[in-house]
């Protein structure tokens, strides 16, 4: 019998793009599929445009939450309490599938190589009209352990285009509130057995001014932004045969790839945030920030997405900041 699998669609206030992620969803060619949507008392006509589409298709398994539980709340929810699938994908609720044969090629993965518990796809983010292409080299599946020692910056660690075995996703306690999650969901599942890749791009995330990941990387959140890659560290102690040179390794190429997400985010959002995480980061180690902020990746980062013009008071604000 094929193993069930759950889409999980969480939403607030997404009424403009909400239904297109439902329709994604819909397009999967999975014959045994449940689309799970936890809606966060969104105040526009989100669960309006949820129940619509739910009652066209059994498949889809919609429920509001009595109060707004809060972002990590409502994707625990959605997964413990919710679905009931061997296997979840998450959907963002502004984003879309653009491969309808994702779900069935994750599934033949898993299914021809037992102990690999987690799939990663290609993804295109969409910034305003132009389209930015992430694809995997490769569609063998590989130990989590030797791929996460050897992870790169232009590699994906996020949740967009997983494809996770659900109670081994439960089991190993991942921290909904820490808002690096999805990284360290990515991080330890896979370092619990195998990871899979799928070439082909599966998953669209749209950049806009709402975009919680965005909003996230905030300064507010700096400390628990540095400090997320703690539990993925002591996960790797625990899975391998722990010796202080393996685990120095480790621990420098997974902390280059979370510093350079946050720098990537924090440049994105405007001047003052990116200087002041770059300032944190080259406190924490300058080794890692000159490595990240020398490298062709940023570079090339920075060529795609520049700074937006300053006004002159602006910049003369921000040239007092600490670089």
């Amino acid at each position: 019998m094929l193993p069930l699998v759950s889409i999980i669609i969480t939403c607030f206030n997404r009424e403009k793009t909400i239904g297109r992620a439902i329709e994604s969803a819909i397009e999967q060619d999975y014959p045994n599929l449940e689309i799970v949507i936890s809606d966060n008392q969104s105040t526009d006509k989100s669960w309006e445009i949820i129940k619509s589409h739910s009652s066209r298709d059994e498949r889809i398994k919609c429920f509001q939450n009595d109060i707004n539980l809060g972002m990590s709340a409502n994707y625990k929810i959605a997964v413990e309490k919710l679905s009931s699938g061997d296997y979840f994908s998450f959907l963002n609720s502004d984003d879309e599938f653009v491969n309808p044969n994702f779900i069935s090629e994750a599934v033949e993965t898993v299914s021809n190589n037992p102990g690999t518990y987690i799939v990663k796809s290609g993804i295109v983010t969409q910034k305003n009209n132009k389209k930015y292409f992430f694809t995997y080299e490769t569609e063998a599946v590989e130990n989590g352990v030797q791929y996460l020692e050897r992870v790169e910056f232009r590699d994906d660690l996020g949740m967009a285009g997983s494809f996770v075995h659900r109670q081994t996703f439960i089991d190993l306690k991942i921290n909904y509130n820490n808002i690096n999650f999805d990284y360290e969901m990515v991080a330890k599942v896979a370092m619990y057995g195998n990871i899979g890749f799928i070439k082909k791009v599966s998953y669209k995330f749209l950049w806009h001014s709402r975009n919680l990941s965005l909003n996230l990387f905030h300064k507010s959140n700096l400390p628990d932004l540095v400090a997320g890659y703690d539990s993925i560290l002591a996960f790797y102690k625990q899975q391998t045969n722990y010796n202080t040179e393996r685990s120095s390794a480790f621990e420098f190429q997974i902390k280059s790839y979370l510093f350079f997400m946050i720098l990537k985010y924090a440049h994105i959002q405007q001047h003052n945030e990116f200087q002041l995480y770059q300032g944190v980061i080259k406190e924490n180690n300058a080794i890692i920030a000159e490595k990240i902020l020398n490298s062709s990746k940023w570079r090339k980062f920075k060529r795609r997405h520049p700074f937006p013009k300053l006004s002159r008071f602006a910049f003369k604000v921000l040239s007092y900041l600490p670089v």
